[in-house]
């Protein structure tokens, strides 16, 4: 990897960190935090739908497969529009709707794990944190359903966001196998 990305890779895990601690002292204010998690959640699908879009239009759409690049694109802008939309809503559904995404996040990881053990390349990692995400939604999806606590939620959202940037941070610095084709 790069200099290049591995500093943006770095910037990226250290913005997670700060968000996560805003996060946290934000219930200690008594600011819901589940407002700015909503937000920065949005932002981030509508600017990535914007790059895959952008992406598409210059490159993507001359490539094997760049129709799927342009739908997932569409697909990102519409549910951040969506999910912005929502801000003035009860929290519950919120969190559902952003705790689903983490999930859906969690199984293709998992996925990935699996697709990457049977073409005999390293898993675990991804493995590990497919499993941690979903436990992180179910949890989370479960204290909010049960004991209608908003603050644990935003707790257990801001661990899972901790642990992203960590495995960031350790994917960065790892040692991957490249292949030459001679």
């Amino acid at each position: 990897m790069e200099f290049r990305k591995k500093f943006k890779n770095i910037m990226t895990a250290i913005a997670m960190l700060l968000l996560a601690a805003l996060l946290i002292c934000m219930q200690f204010g008594g600011i819901s935090g589940v407002k700015l998690v909503m937000i920065v959640l949005s932002v981030w699908m509508i600017a990535y739908g914007i790059r895959l879009l952008h992406f598409y239009s210059q490159m993507a759409r001359h490539m094997v497969g760049g129709k799927v690049i342009l739908i997932l694109g569409f697909i990102l802008f519409d549910f951040g529009v969506f999910n912005f939309s929502l801000r003035n809503r009860h929290t519950l559904f919120i969190i559902l709707y952003l705790l689903g995404f983490y999930a859906f996040k969690g199984f293709v990881d998992v996925m990935r794990a699996l697709e990457q053990k049977h073409n005999e390349a390293p898993w675990k990692l991804k493995l590990s944190s497919g499993i941690v995400n979903i436990i992180v939604a179910v949890s989370a999806v479960a204290i909010g359903f049960f004991m209608r606590s908003e603050w644990a939620v935003v707790y257990i959202f801001a661990l899972g966001i901790i642990y992203s940037a960590i495995m960031r941070i350790v994917n960065t610095f790892r040692k991957t196998p490249v292949m030459t084709i001679l």
